[in-house]
């Protein structure tokens, strides 16, 4: 995620994400342009179940996949503001999918999006749900 774009608006992006009820305690969030949006990809660390994309790293005005990702490396990982390249690290450093605690469905394949507007609130709270127990690891 990320990138410069020079000269574009910009908006800042905050909010919660919470697993199970709980806060998520480390991590990393991602805003990747669906195909109708002309702009960046934005990325930022969670920490304490919180996130902020400042404006001048923020995405434009569009609509956006988000994609979230945690694991014990949360510090290393949010670091990582590629999409790819932080899927890549967590399986190239082995972590067990337990260790990646979010699902597939808010990561890699995620359902969620968002709607972002330069000069609007764009404050969006996650409140993901675990694997439900047996499903984890399967394909």
């Amino acid at each position: 995620c990320g990138g410069g774009s020079r000269g574009i608006p910009r908006a800042g992006v905050e909010g919660g994400v919470t697993l199970g009820g709980e806060s998520l305690k480390e991590g990393a969030i991602c805003f990747i342009p669906l195909a109708e949006t002309k702009g960046p990809a934005a990325a930022a660390p969670i920490k304490d179940g919180r996130y902020a994309v400042p404006v001048s790293q923020g995405p434009v005005s569009g609509k956006y996949q988000v994609r979230i990702e945690a694991s014990p490396a949360g510090d290393l990982i949010a670091g990582i503001t590629d999409p790819e390249a932080l899927s890549a690290y967590v399986r190239k450093h082995g972590l067990p999918p337990a260790q990646v605690r979010v699902p597939a469905r808010y990561n890699r394949q995620s359902i969620l999006t968002v709607d972002v507007r330069v000069g609007g609130e764009n404050k969006f709270d996650f409140q993901l749900e675990p694997e439900a127990p047996g499903v984890a690891g399967r394909r």
